[in-house]
């Protein structure tokens, strides 16, 4: 009797979750790659102003209008940034939040995804994107002003959309998101864009204590060649 009640409720726990589920929104692996530039991490998409948007799962739904193309710009709660054309046809938009304003600021302990309200992976946070400022462009962010795009384009699977931007400064980060009735697409920071200035990264100084171990070593060194040099000038072996 008791293995049946069990079994009842077990079977009954399985058909509960499967219709609950069901009707869920599934958090697909994110999948919208920013581009173009370097495979590094994030990518690196130079100062042109061009960006562009990679679905990278195949069978993937079409991302139907609206979906999100967001940027986080450093130290600033308003921008001019405009884009003005996708995949080659004239286009003029603007944040949503009307006369450049940001939807909403990132500052330390936050993450962009989750101070707009949106699903996504929280590696889009103030101390990642805020370390490759100042490794890559050598801009200190004290804040990020996080500024959303409705982009009036469908993006399909394996497939990719081109936006030209107006007015985006260097150090300004580029992400994505999009949601159909099933499924959430997203990008993580090791896709995200950055747009960057040419300039080199940031070498790390040695810091004093390595330096002070590194006198003693070089010394070791040349003492251990000449006793060498030496022992070959008298005729001895040395191994």
């Amino acid at each position: 009797m008791t293995k049946r009640i069990l079994c009842l409720a077990l079977c009954t726990f399985a058909v509960l979750a499967y219709t609950s589920s069901s009707h869920a929104i599934l958090i697909d692996p994110a999948t919208l790659q920013i581009g173009p530039g370097s495979t590094l991490d994030p990518v690196q998409i130079g100062n042109t102003g061009t960006v562009t948007v990679f679905q990278n799962q195949a069978g993937a739904d079409d991302l139907n209008v609206p979906w999100l193309l967001i940027l986080g710009i450093q130290n600033t709660t308003t921008t001019s940034a405009e884009i003005t054309s996708i995949n080659g046809s004239s286009f003029s938009i603007f944040p949503n939040a009307g006369g450049g304003n940001a939807n909403a600021t990132m500052t330390s302990g936050e993450d962009a995804y989750g101070e707009l309200g949106l699903t996504g992976p929280n590696s889009n946070n103030f101390v990642n994107w805020a370390g490759a400022d100042l490794t890559i462009n050598g801009i200190t962010a004290t804040s990020f002003g996080l500024f959303e795009f409705n982009i009036p384009v469908t993006l399909a699977s394996k497939a990719t959309d081109t936006f030209q931007f107006a007015n985006l400064p260097v150090g300004t980060f580029v992400i994505a998101y999009g949601e159909t009735s099933t499924h959430i697409y997203n990008t993580p920071f090791t896709e995200a864009g950055l747009t960057t200035g040419g300039r080199e990264p940031t070498v790390p100084t040695p810091e004093p204590t390595s330096m002070l171990l590194l006198g003693p070593a070089l010394l070791g060194v040349v003492v251990v060649r000449r006793k060498r040099a030496a022992a070959r000038a008298s005729g001895v072996v040395v191994g």
